[in-house]
């Protein structure tokens, strides 16, 4: 009880602990305030979860379109051929063309010869294990999609998740844009 009283407690240490204590509650006041104000969103019913199922648009907006079945048969064979690396020569024929309405380019000035040999601004992955795609926009001549990509079975490699890019040119969709997402959606594989 003497050192409560002392005073070396009441003039050094009881201050410090009013401080902390003020600050805290003050602290817990903002907390409290802040979610009463803006309370968040219940994600239980869609945790962002990929399907292989056919994409869905939700329709918020007039720009959001049907993705046409052209568009995920085209992300699929840039998977296949470009990203794996396995025929570039089949991928290069995915490719938007470079300077047309300032949109973004793959292919930046690289010659055919040079984007075969592999030396190309792709991010590769050995996706042989699948893709599942999900909408991020859809308009009407510009698709975003999220791609998982998962490896093979037992491979010590985790799934990723890139984003693809398509725009249409006249009546054909071609592939834009490839970029690894910086977060990954996609859980591990159990066993």
């Amino acid at each position: 009880m003497n050192a409560v009283l002392s005073p070396r407690f009441r003039y050094r240490y009881l201050p410090r602990i009013l401080w902390v204590g003020g600050g805290l509650a003050i602290a817990a006041l903002v907390v409290f305030g802040i979610t009463r104000l803006f309370p968040s969103k219940d994600l239980s019913t869609d945790p962002g979860k990929l399907s292989d199922k056919p994409a869905q648009v939700v329709h918020t907006d007039n720009t959001n379109f049907p993705v046409p079945a052209a568009v995920t048969k085209i992300a699929g064979q840039f998977v296949n051929t470009t990203v794996t690396r396995d025929h570039l020569n089949k991928g290069w024929a995915l490719l938007a063309p470079c300077g047309v309405a300032k949109l973004p380019c793959l292919h930046q000035d690289i010659s055919h010869g040079a984007w075969v040999k592999g030396n190309i601004p792709v991010v590769p992955y050995p996706a042989y294990g699948g893709a599942k795609f999900r909408v991020g926009y859809s308009h009407k001549k510009d698709v975003l999609l999220e791609v998982a990509v998962f490896p093979r079975k037992g491979s010590s490699l985790r799934p990723a998740v890139f984003d693809i890019g398509l725009h249409r040119y006249g009546k054909r969709w071609l592939v834009n844009y490839w970029a690894p997402r910086s977060v990954s959606l996609v859980p591990a594989a159990t066993s």
